[in-house]
Order: structure tokens, then sequence, then C-alpha cells
């Protein structure tokens, strides 16, 4: 049988079992060894890609946060006819927030956009594949 014991906050106890944290790899949860001194120094961040833009690197998920990351296309043909038209510069962005929920931190990834449908018609988005 299993006895499990909660402890006071701040408290310590040994573990007869290696610790070990859930972290996201390749959108697989997967269980990897807790790395001593986390918790001095937590600095915990996440690398985003989004299928045909560049890496958006290091977005932190220590606090509560939001923020607009620029989207930047990989595709070198796209980013020219981008920074031709400062509208189109201004919607190549990301808003990220971070909050607290139920004792862990939550990341939402968002359109600066909301679309509203006003009609009685179904409204469908569609996007092309090929960027050019």
């Amino acid at each position: 049988t299993s006895v499990i014991s909660y402890i006071e906050n701040m408290d310590w106890i040994k573990l007869n079992f290696p610790a070990t944290m859930s972290v996201i790899k390749n959108l697989k949860i997967i269980e990897v060894p807790f790395e001593r001194g986390l918790r001095e120094n937590p600095n915990r961040a996440v690398d985003i890609q989004l299928p045909g833009f560049s890496w958006l690197r290091g977005i932190s998920v220590d606090m509560a946060s939001r923020r607009f990351d620029d989207l930047r296309p990989r595709s070198s043909e796209v980013m020219a006819k981008i920074n031709q038209d400062w509208r189109l510069k201004n919607v190549m962005k990301l808003l990220t927030e971070v909050e607290s929920v139920s004792g862990g931190q939550q990341m939402t990834l968002r359109s600066p956009f909301e679309i509203i449908n006003k009609t009685s018609h179904a409204l469908v988005l569609v996007t092309h594949p090929d960027p050019r």
C-alpha cells in the first residue's frame, strides 16, 4: 500500500524516488529529471515556432504577463512584401498571455484581431498554404 503524506508549505522531506518534472518536447509531455537549483533561479521560458515563421524565443512563463511578439515569415519574399507596407508590419503580431491557473502557469497565444460576424451567414476563414 502507498501512503500519501502532506507537508507544510516551505517544508521539505527526502523523496524515496527520483524527482522529475513534466516538460513539453516536440508536442509530447515527457518526464525529465528535476534540475537542482531550479527553485532558486526558475527562469522558465518557452520557445515557439508557428508554421511558416521564425522561432519566437525566450517567452517567459514565470509570472503573469501579456505581450505582443513580432511574427517573422521564413520566406524572404513574404518578408519583403511586409516591409513595403507598415500596415502589414503592424498585423504580423502574436499576443502571448501567461496567467496562473490551478497552481500552474497557462500560456495562451492569440491573434490581435477578433472577427465578429454580424450577418446571418456562416463565416469561414481560408488561408492559402503557399505564402507567395
